[in-house]
């Protein structure tokens, strides 16, 4: 599942790459979607978008830009068992 205390608020994490762009209502909503996605390695939350969910692929150790509203988080599948990663992931790490 989401572990609600890896969401970065109000947080945008820009690297990597687009997968898609999901109308998920919730962040839980959102994170689920990037859970359903093997490439997902982490997601942006841009809530009052026509499509506020945005699944994204490959490099996930971006320095986190401040942006009011929105929450990313990394996929789970892509934190260390402990919960919120320890370091900055690497490029594929915890796949």
């Amino acid at each position: 599942g989401c572990a609600t205390e890896a969401y970065l608020e109000d947080t945008e994490m820009q690297c990597g790459s687009l997968l898609h762009y999901t109308n998920a209502s919730s962040i839980d909503e959102c994170c689920t979607d990037c859970t359903s996605v093997a490439e997902c390695t982490h997601w942006v939350f841009k809530p009052g978008a026509q499509n506020p969910c945005h699944v994204k692929a490959g490099e996930n150790s971006c320095a986190q830009s401040q942006a009011a509203g929105y929450t990313s988080a990394w996929s789970p599948q892509c934190l260390p068992s402990g919960g919120m990663p320890t370091a900055w992931l690497a490029f594929g790490a915890g796949h």
